[in-house]
């Protein structure tokens, strides 16, 4: 699998918020470490903890998009997770992706090809894009 370089924190699109994904060590789990997702207002509060996290032996890459939503892509899964404010503004959740493929609708947000790694890019990639 791809070694694509992640960077933690990243601010958002809208300089807002920051995400910030840390890899910690949590007993009693399957596996002994997370990787574990925050959302934080810039030079204000923590808004999410996420405290399922994604498994630690596990690629996670992330990415913003243009509407403030954090967008996660497993490597171990082939799956995308979203963080977003469904809930109103700044108020963050973690949710499982069910967008399908392709990801054509209008109405419905599509991850970001970044979150994808070389490999596995053009299988997720929508057509025209």
């Amino acid at each position: 699998m791809s070694k694509k370089q992640q960077t933690s924190p990243v601010k958002s699109p809208s300089g807002k918020y920051e995400l910030r994904v840390e890899k910690r060590d949590v007993k009693g789990r399957e596996t002994d470490t997370v990787w574990q997702p925050e959302i934080w207002e810039v030079g204000g509060e923590r808004l999410l903890l996420d405290s399922t996290g994604f498994r630690g032996d596990d690629e996670i890459f992330w990415a913003w998009d243009e509407q403030d939503r954090a967008w996660f892509y497993s490597s171990r899964r082939d799956e995308v997770d979203v963080i977003d404010q469904s809930n109103g503004p700044g108020r963050f959740w973690r949710r499982v992706w069910l967008g399908g493929h392709p990801c054509a609708d209008g109405d419905r947000p599509c991850p970001p090809l970044s979150i994808y790694p070389d490999e596995v890019r053009a299988k997720h990639a929508p057509k025209g894009r």
